[in-house]
């Protein structure tokens, strides 16, 4: 999709030694099965009060993947949260940037020893899927018609 401009400057600046792709618009199931493919999904946040209450959909994708999620936000909020409840990520200020190298290093090392990252927190993440939360939803719909 589109990326903030903020970020230009930086992917240029280290697009080499990162090995950074940037893509254009993808549609979903694309964005997923290129994502299944990375070793660490990195999930940036804007910086806004009302996030603090708020998991976007992107983050319901990247549960399912089950691979590490480095978020980039304020470490107050749910989506904090759900990372530490699933153990599918951490989430770090953008200014942190030791926190940030931690992270993908952390990760590097797994990855070189085993050639992949691969979360197993299966048991963990069934709050999150869609069928769990339809049925959440349709229990208070029934509830609220007095079913």
């Amino acid at each position: 999709g589109r990326i903030f401009e903020g970020f230009a400057g930086l992917f240029e600046k280290f697009e080499q030694q990162l090995a950074i792709e940037r893509r254009n618009y993808m549609p979903l199931d694309e964005v997923l099965a290129f994502a299944r493919s990375a070793s660490i999904l990195l999930h940036p946040m804007i910086s806004a009060t009302y996030i603090e209450g708020v998991i976007g959909a992107k983050m319901f994708d990247y549960l399912s993947l089950q691979k590490p999620i480095l978020t980039l936000g304020e470490k107050n909020g749910i989506v904090r949260e759900v990372l530490q409840e699933t153990e599918s990520g951490e989430i770090v200020e953008y200014a942190d940037l030791q926190g940030i190298a931690d992270f993908v290093l952390e990760k590097y090392k797994i990855w070189q020893k085993n050639s992949f990252v691969l979360l197993d927190n299966s048991d963990k993440l069934s709050n999150y899927t869609t069928e769990t939360n339809t049925l959440k939803l349709l229990n208070l719909f029934n509830a609220l018609i007095g079913r």
